[in-house]
């Protein structure tokens, strides 16, 4: 049986709130996603290149990251419902410890933009709906506790970044396995145990918009390493193989 988080009537009100504004907001200004836009990459010196960054956030920001991100109406929801931790935070203070998403929820924004005008990805406008929202917002909800001082040399591997991508549903896993200062540090657990293998499926699964994982190795060249978690999370055949690491070339 698949685990299920469910919500109060207090929280899905909210959820179907910040659907409706996302939808307002995308109708009002979808438009004005272009190819140029999506392809941007922030952290060039300039100020054409600084008036990009900050259009391209004023558009993927208001998605995801404004209601599920750090310090959103969102934010800290998911973790009363269910508390999964990393053996990193075991013996820690709570000062030491930092939640983690683990669907980056700007990056999200940006892979529904890139959906919505078929942008490294199959064009859908189905998903322009609410009740796909709501979903997408209880995917990008999703946390665990981890050791603060992880919580950026974590992001680095996360797609967009730029630097060392890897597909976000594998992130976890591959880091544990096989790199430094993460190995062995990110094993999940839940109630004081190992978190169950239909635990993490729920965890790393469940995108509810087809081709997520596609798109991150397409446009972002994230590598993928094999560790599915379900169908939404699987590497299709037809994505070009010359963008599928192996663990000798990765490091």
């Amino acid at each position: 049986m698949s685990m299920t988080v469910n919500y109060d009537e207090k929280t899905i009100k909210k959820m179907q709130g910040l659907a409706k504004e996302i939808i307002e907001f995308l109708e009002d200004r979808l438009h004005r996603w272009t190819f140029d836009l999506s392809c941007h990459k922030g952290g060039k010196r300039g100020a054409a290149s600084t008036v990009m960054t900050n259009k391209k956030r004023g558009m993927t920001r208001p998605l995801f990251y404004s209601t599920t991100g750090a310090g959103s109406p969102l934010d800290a929801v998911f973790m009363n419902y269910v508390v999964f931790y990393t053996a990193s935070i075991i013996g820690l203070l709570p000062t030491e410890i930092k939640g983690d998403h683990i669907n980056p929820p700007q990056e999200f924004g940006e892979f529904f933009l890139d959906k919505l005008h078929g942008f490294f990805t199959e064009k859908d406008t189905s998903i322009l709906d609410i009740d796909t929202i709501i979903e997408c917002l209880m995917f990008t909800m999703k946390k665990v506790k981890i050791k603060g001082s992880l919580n950026n040399p974590l992001s680095t591997y996360t797609p967009s970044s730029g630097k060392t991508p890897i597909v976000v549903s594998e992130k976890y896993q591959f880091l544990n396995e096989n790199v430094y200062p993460f190995k062995n540090e990110l094993t999940l657990y839940r109630d004081d145990r190992l978190a169950s293998d239909d635990e993490l499926q729920f965890l790393f699964g469940g995108c509810p918009i087809d081709g997520y994982v596609e798109w991150q190795v397409e446009k972002y060249g994230a590598k993928s390493y094999g560790y599915f978690h379900d169908d939404n999370n699987k590497l299709e055949s037809t994505v070009s193989l010359q963008n599928v690491g192996t663990l000798q070339a990765f490091l």
